[in-house]
Parts: structure tokens; sequence; C-alpha cells
């Protein structure tokens, strides 16, 4: 579980009725099926009913990002960051236009986790 105490920037992170935050996610291997519009919209639909949102772009092209107006100069810790180590979940994460509505940025860097795991599951042990 991830422990989102923090990540907006306060003690409450936004909770469920068990206490717990909801994580949605939006998956599958095909392009082009609406992955990102869904996230950015539903996002998007969730902030305006009051909730507090959080995007993971995991996609190293970056498009939610992009969708949700997040310069790619000003993407200066990113997922890519987050997922080799060097920095906390936190540090990635963007405020948006939207309300309650905050992402953390891919980055091209992304395609290099990808590109390390296929080499470090084809290594021997």
């Amino acid at each position: 579980m991830i422990d989102m105490t923090g990540i907006f920037g306060d003690k409450n992170a936004p909770a469920h009725h068990d206490g717990h935050p909801r994580i949605l996610a939006l998956a599958n291997q095909k392009g082009g099926v609406g992955k990102t519009t869904t996230a950015i919209n539903l996002g998007t639909a969730l902030a305006a009913i009051g909730e507090r949102v959080l995007i993971v772009d995991l996609d190293p092209q970056g498009n939610a990002s992009t969708g949700l107006g997040i310069d790619r100069r000003n993407r200066n810790c990113s997922t890519y960051d987050v997922l080799i180590g060097e920095a906390k979940l936190r540090d990635a994460i963007m405020p948006t236009a939207v309300p309650r509505l905050h992402i953390a940025s891919s980055t091209m860097d992304l395609s290099g986790v990808t590109a390390r795991s296929v080499c470090a599951m084809r290594s021997p042990i």
C-alpha cells in the first residue's frame, strides 16, 4: 500500500469512507483505446465534485501530463525519478489548472525503465 500522507501537502490524504484512499487504475496494452482521455476526464470530473485527485502518468510519451497543461520543460522531477528511487512521489507531483487535480508527470526517460527491467529479467541471477 502506498502511504498517501502528505502527498497533497497536508496530512489529510484523499480518503474514501473507510479512511483509505481510493485507487483507480486504467490499463490496457493496446494503444489508442482512450486510457489517457479517460484518466484526464475522470480525474477532472472527480475534482469538480470535490474529490482530491492524483493522476500518475506512467506513459513515456507523457500525454496525460501534456493534456493537463504541464509543459515538458517544467517536468524537473518525474515518475521516472520515482521509479528508479531517486525521488519520492510527492516530489514529482504538480498542480494543474483544475482545482484539486494534481499529476505526477512523465518524461521520455520513463522508456528507460522498461529497457532496464527487460535487461534485469534476462540477466542470470
